[in-house]
């Protein structure tokens, strides 16, 4: 998958980490996020609140910088989580 021009919006801290797991995960450098403290979203109020790539480059962009680029915004891939087997005794 071509990644370059698309970031995902981080509405929490966690999916913020989420987010950059998951561009690592598909072979993107992420050495910009060394400081797993600072990253930025938007229930912490911050305007940086879109992961991507944008220009070859990754790291986290503003909504204006997302237009200005014209970067396509798209959605956190969902994980396939197995449900656990319950044992039921009746």
């Amino acid at each position: 998958m071509n990644l370059n021009n698309k970031v995902i919006k981080a509405y929490t801290h966690t999916q913020a980490r989420q987010i950059v797991q998951w561009f690592k995960s598909n072979g993107v450098d992420s050495s910009f996020f060394h400081d797993e403290g600072l990253l930025p979203n938007a229930l912490g109020g911050s305007i940086h609140q879109y992961y991507g790539i944008i220009n070859g480059r990754f790291e986290y962009w503003s909504k204006n910088q997302v237009d200005l680029y014209d970067a396509q915004i798209i959605e956190l891939p969902k994980e396939r989580v197995s449900e656990p087997l319950l044992n039921v005794i009746l």
